[in-house]
């Protein structure tokens, strides 16, 4: 994939360029995959599982695909607030719902069916944030990108979106 056809995986790479120190001692630079996670973790999208480590071959679960997904659409990091909060109790299992994320949970839920849990989970009541998220779920959370700067998967490819 070419850079301008992956804007926001360009946009890490660039990124890790300003920094000389690895954000998470578990991906030193010699990881083929440093550049993205070095750079989304300079741009505050990318967190690990606790200050130094970000546990690369870790499953991902849905709080945190949303979250990441969330602060790319945004191109900021979401913060918590009280209005964010008040999304958990939307789901049955709300409160198991990391209040970390619940911001980005918000705004992800604020977009209503054009947002990223709807779109790759359907209307549902149980969210499952711990659940590790399978390839397929991932791909489809990425295949459409907000912003000015963002094209769908179909577009990238030239190919008309499927009904």
């Amino acid at each position: 994939m070419l850079p301008e056809e992956a804007p926001f995986l360009s946009l890490a790479s660039v990124s890790s360029a300003e920094s000389k120190n690895a954000a998470f001692a578990d991906v030193p630079a010699s990881n083929p995959n440093f550049k993205y996670i070095q750079g989304l973790a300079n741009s505050g999208f990318v967190i690990g599982i606790d200050g130094t480590h970000f546990a690369p071959q870790k499953p991902l679960t849905r709080e945190q695909m949303i979250y990441i997904k969330a602060c790319a659409d945004e191109r900021q990091d979401i913060k918590t607030n009280g209005q964010a909060l008040s999304v958990l109790d939307s789901f049955s299992d709300g409160s198991k719902i990391n209040k970390r994320f619940s911001g980005a949970v918000y705004e992800d839920q604020s977009a209503s069916t054009t947002g990223t849990f709807h779109r790759v989970y359907g209307t549902t009541k149980l969210f499952q944030p711990q659940q590790a998220v399978t390839r397929a779920e991932a791909a489809e959370a990425l295949s459409v990108m907000k912003g000015e700067w963002a094209r769908s998967a179909a577009e990238v490819l030239g190919r008309s979106p499927s009904p």
